[in-house]
């Protein structure tokens, strides 16, 4: 598929998801707290990907600390500080906190899509893909490493 292709089906995918939901304020699949599981991502990504090395070793060491928050008006996302490895040399990738508002748009039996904003203050929309009342799933964006459409999903636990 071209990405002109992709994108298309995405938009499909959403509207699908958008004219067959029942739009609610939120939807209390999402309030809590949720932490990335490494061993789930990793193991998605090494059956379902086929990615270099590099980006394996990246995601080995980066996936895993994520927390997410929802309450019933804002999600926050905090990344503690992290010390990779990339071509043998050893940095500190910064830690954040992100907060701010969304809307639930769409939902189904098995994703919740939202609607908030990045860091950048642009709409985003993201979609939750449940596997389980304690589990769901997102597309990994990337935030710019060039991981952006390699079908990587990164799994979340329910912590409280």
């Amino acid at each position: 598929m071209h990405i002109f292709e992709i994108a298309m089906w995405r938009i499909l995918v959403l509207l699908s998801i958008l004219v067959a939901s029942e739009v609610a304020a939120t939807d209390n699949r999402l309030i809590g707290t949720w932490k990335s599981d490494h061993a789930r991502s990793m193991k998605f990504i090494r059956t379902h990907t086929k990615l270099e090395d590099r980006q394996l070793n990246f995601l080995e060491q980066t996936l895993g600390h994520m927390v997410i928050t929802f309450s019933e008006t804002s999600v926050s996302a905090t990344m503690p500080d992290i010390e990779v490895e990339t071509s043998g040399k050893r940095q500190l990738l910064p830690g954040m906190t992100e907060s701010s508002p969304y809307r639930v748009i769409g939902t189904d039996h098995n994703t919740v899509a939202i609607l908030t904003e990045n860091d950048q203050g642009e709409d985003w929309l993201i979609v939750y893909h449940f596997v389980g009342k304690d589990v769901f799933w997102v597309y990994f964006d990337g935030a710019g490493d060039g991981l952006v459409d390699l079908n990587i999903r990164e799994y979340f636990s329910r912590v409280q």
